[in-house]
C-alpha cells in the first residue's frame, strides 16, 4: 500500500477493483449522499465567502465616494 490510503501500487483497493470499476460502479447510496452533502456544503461555503468579500468592496467603494465628494467641497 501507498500512503495508507488502502491502494496498491496500480491503484487496486482491497477490493479487488480498480478505481474506473469503483466509479462505474457509483458506490454505494450513502458514500454518494455524503459526497452530494459535501459538495453542497462547499457550495454554500463559497457563496457565503463571495457574499462577504462583495459586501467588503461594496463598504470601501461607499468610503472611497464619502472621502472623494468631501474632498470637492
Amino acid at each position: 500500500m501507498i500512503g495508507g490510503k488502502g491502494k496498491d501500487s496500480c491503484g487496486k483497493s482491497g477490493t479487488g477493483e480498480t478505481p474506473q470499476e469503483r466509479k462505474r460502479r457509483g458506490g454505494s447510496p450513502p458514500a454518494r449522499g455524503k459526497r452530494s452533502l459535501a459538495r453542497k456544503s462547499t457550495a454554500v461555503s463559497q457563496v457565503i465567502h463571495t457574499n462577504s468579500f462583495i459586501q467588503s468592496i461594496h463598504e470601501k467603494v461607499c468610503q472611497l465616494s464619502e472621502e472623494s465628494t468631501l474632498s470637492f467641497l
